[in-house]
């Protein structure tokens, strides 16, 4: 039996409505969403061994650098003492002595400009190094000058002193009177410039009222001559008496020469004034 087409028709629609109901009438499927825990990242820090050996000053720029220093210095491991100068924690109390160590380092990183070391400072250089270092460290420059380094207990005191005229010769562009010398200290070798030795004796015998760390000790006095005179005149007495006249009176340093040679003869070091009352 066949169906009328109005008939069909309004079957057909009955079956749309009524499947497109059951569709709407299904819950959607609930979609899972998967949460992952994103731990932070920590940042990476570089631990410092415990068993490290850190030098006993440590200088920023010089055996050091700023960075590390910080670092160190928040972990309580190095302790500043001066700016950009630090000393281990652990060796603090020595830091007095320290100081002096590395004095003549510290004076040619702070006087830049001056043109080198002078009196007594000098000549702890050569024929006698005390282990504690200069009572002070002096320097020549273009005016005379104090600086303390140091915090608290720990302190160190560096002089420029106003240089002589006759001190500022030069020939080649280079002071006369002065000369390179490689200097170490527990960090390392470096070079400051110097008087030479004999202007230093004159020096000693200069008339001071202030700063008598400028002298040579007596004691010392008769050895760094000695070396003087081993070193640069082949042991030749005569031949060192004979410079260090022409010396004194090129620097006008006459009574100053006299003077030397007085407590010189005194100590029992077998110098003459003759070669000085020749040349005059």
């Amino acid at each position: 039996m066949t169906r009328p087409p109005c008939l069909r028709a309004w079957f057909e629609f009955v079956l749309f409505v009524g499947d497109m109901y059951v569709k709407s009438s299904k819950p959607e499927s609930e979609k899972v969403t998967k949460v992952v825990k994103r731990e932070k990242r920590k940042p990476a820090v570089k631990e410092v061994p415990v068993d490290e050996v850190f030098p006993e000053l440590m200088i920023v720029g010089t055996n050091i650098a700023k960075n590390k220093s910080y670092y160190l210095a928040q972990k309580e491991l190095i302790q500043r003492v001066a700016h950009g100068i630090y000393i281990p924690t652990d060796r603090i109390a020595d830091g007095q002595a320290i100081l002096k160590r590395h004095a003549i380092r510290l004076a040619s990183l702070h006087f830049k400009n001056a043109t080198g070391l002078s009196y007594s400072s000098a000549f702890t250089l050569e024929a006698i190094t005390p282990e504690a270092g200069p009572p002070l460290v002096f320097v020549a420059g273009d005016y005379s000058y104090g600086l303390e380094l140091g915090e608290g207990d720990i302190r160190l005191m560096l002089v420029q002193s106003l240089h002589p005229p006759y001190e500022m010769l030069k020939q080649d562009g280079e002071y006369e009177l002065y000369e390179d010398k490689i200097c170490s200290d527990p960090i390392g070798e470096f070079v400051v410039k110097v008087p030479r030795p004999e202007l230093l004796v004159l020096h000693n015998f200069e008339r001071v009222k202030e700063w008598s760390e400028k002298r040579i000790a007596n004691e010392h006095l008769k050895s760094f001559v000695k070396w003087i005179v081993d070193a640069r005149y082949d042991g030749s007495i005569p031949a060192f008496s004979a410079n260090f006249a022409e010396l004194a009176i090129r620097c006008n340093r006459l009574e100053e020469h006299d003077h030397a040679v007085t407590a010189l003869l005194a100590e029992g070091f077998s110098m003459s004034e003759r070669y000085l009352r020749k040349i005059v």
